[in-house]
């Protein structure tokens, strides 16, 4: 983990449309691929008109674990800079996804993402802890939560210099409100979706163990088939993900997916 942190990252993208060309090489999660070094997204006319969006594939495969839902709300919370929420929006459509961040500038980054890739997703400012919508509302609900993101420290290297001890503590309870909160949105039936880019066990399995000692009206949601193939398929049948940096190629991730009980 520490010689991986200490490499250059490479670039990789999630192809929205219009796959690219060889030397491009095929990621292990759909839609991905690893572009060649010296590869510079920001000057291709496809990243420019929104067919690519540069994103690790750890982070592309959170977009991919909720299952399909016809129907209904999707709410993202803690929604910028806007690279999952535009995932979203592709694979359910703009017209049924809210963002939600609760600063004013890094909403603006969130709207500059999305009108990029020409995805018209409804954005509000709030704070994720107080929630502003009504029980049962969404079909479906992603908590990207903030983090100490100690999984990605090749891509914020700040973070080894400015994280300390207790902030995993303050991030630990400060998720475990946000999932309380976004607890009661999804209807009988919905999802709900956490992710955080670190593996450190305060902000990833004490937050689910955590959750579902509080919220017995969830249990753990059936992740999409390849993810068991390709990872942990024990932790898959929980509905768990866990990535630790360098492995498969990709920064760490952890994530988990829950599914609110029908009623009767």
């Amino acid at each position: 983990v520490l010689r991986w942190n200490n490499e250059r990252a490479p670039i990789w993208i999630r192809v929205d449309r219009d796959p690219p060309d060889p030397p491009a090489e095929a990621g292990w999660v759909p839609g991905t691929a690893r572009m060649p070094e010296g590869f510079r997204p920001a000057e291709e006319e496809r990243f420019r008109d929104g067919s690519w969006t540069a994103q690790d594939p750890s982070e592309a495969l959170v977009g991919l674990l909720a299952p399909e839902t016809e129907e209904g709300l999707i709410l993202d919370l803690c929604a910028a800079p806007g690279t999952k929420t535009s995932h979203l929006a592709a694979r359910y459509g703009a017209a049924r996804v809210l963002a939600m961040d609760r600063s004013r500038s890094r909403l603006h980054l969130l709207r500059e993402t999305l009108e990029r890739v020409d995805r018209p997703v409804d954005l509000l400012l709030g704070d994720a802890q107080a929630v502003p919508f009504r029980p049962g509302e969404a079909a479906g609900v992603l908590v990207d939560a903030p983090c100490s993101a100690l999984g990605v420290l090749r891509r914020r290297v700040d973070a080894r210099w400015n994280v300390r001890e207790g902030d995993l503590r303050r991030h630990r309870a400060r998720q475990g409100r946000i999932l309380d909160e976004a607890s009661a949105l999804p209807r009988p039936g919905g999802w709900l979706l956490y992710s955080v880019c670190s593996t450190e066990p305060e902000e990833t399995t004490h937050v689910r163990r955590r959750f579902l000692a509080r919220h017995s009206d969830y249990r753990p949601g059936r992740l999409p088939a390849f993810v068991a193939k390709e990872l942990d398929p024990a932790a898959a049948r929980e509905g768990i993900v866990r990535i630790l940096p360098g492995e498969r190629g990709c920064d760490g991730v952890f994530a988990f997916l829950v599914e609110r009980k029908e009623t009767r």
